[in-house]
């Protein structure tokens, strides 16, 4: 099931730079698709193939789990396929990810724990709550460093919609919410997470620098990245080849550094 999620979500990401190529030309960083020169009609061939595949895999292994895959799949439509377009839209760009990847994806995760035909869904929800608001936090944060090719382009993201400053005040809020929910579940990931990036984010509401909003939301993730080793320790043999393996494209490919902190 990870492995089927992986290639979903392989999917989405590669349909997102394939919908948001005009966009990306304007902004920071290097998309492989907008400035990398990867050819689209690859793209567009992956994005079949690793969205088919858990689509199929989902409706053979059980309908619950069929459910959740699919909730997933219409929900990146629903992100990046216009007239719905929730990637440019205010509120529906970081609600999307947040029950996409704080309850939707954890949720998957749920099943397959407990048992594909008796999983206590209720319970469920209850503990993804702090993930919902993490994951809230970090969409909104993530669209700072594209402020300005999103203005540009037309897309009314949470942070363009309210400003930095009220943006940001809801990304506090979130995590705030996320600590609270995170205590009443004695889930000690995310109260180590929520209480590091807390600090991080009311900074940036003091300072107002970019790097500051940047480096909050990029340490945010990163801190849950390495809390997730001491529940499943696998994830280093997933994660580190990733990371070195892209490291080491941007270096050679396009003679940069990317990603990066900051």
């Amino acid at each position: 099931v990870l492995g089927m999620f992986t290639l979903l979500m392989a999917g989405s990401f590669i349909f997102n730079q394939i919908r948001d190529i005009k966009t990306d030309t304007l902004n920071d960083g290097i998309p492989i698709i907008a400035k990398g020169g990867y050819p689209i009609s690859m793209a567009i061939a992956e994005t079949c193939i690793f969205t088919i595949i858990p689509l199929i895999y989902a409706l053979l292994m059980s309908k619950l789990l069929a459910v959740f895959i699919f909730s997933a799949f219409f929900l990146t439509v629903l992100y990046n396929v216009k007239p719905f377009y929730f990637s440019g839209k205010p509120f529906l760009d970081f609600l999307s990810n947040g029950i996409g990847f704080g309850i939707i994806a954890f949720g998957i995760g749920w099943i397959s724990a407990q048992g594909h035909n008796s999983p206590d869904l209720k319970n469920c929800f209850l503990q993804a709550l702090p993930y919902f608001f993490g994951m809230s936090c970090g969409s909104i944060g993530s669209t700072i460093p594209d402020e300005i090719g999103d203005s540009k382009t037309g897309k009314i993201t949470t942070v363009i919609y309210l400003g930095r400053d009220k943006a940001n005040l809801l990304c506090i809020l979130f995590l705030t919410l996320a600590l609270l929910f995170s205590i009443y579940n004695s889930d000690f990931l995310m109260i180590i997470m929520s209480t590091v990036s807390l600090p991080l984010f009311i900074k940036y509401q003091i300072t107002g620098n970019r790097k500051d909003g940047i480096y909050a939301f990029q340490i945010c993730g990163g801190i849950m990245m390495l809390l997730v080793l001491f529940i499943f320790p696998w994830f280093l043999a997933i994660a580190l080849p990733a990371s070195i393996g892209t490291k080491l494209y941007f270096k050679f490919r396009h003679k940069t550094v990317y990603p990066k902190i900051g």
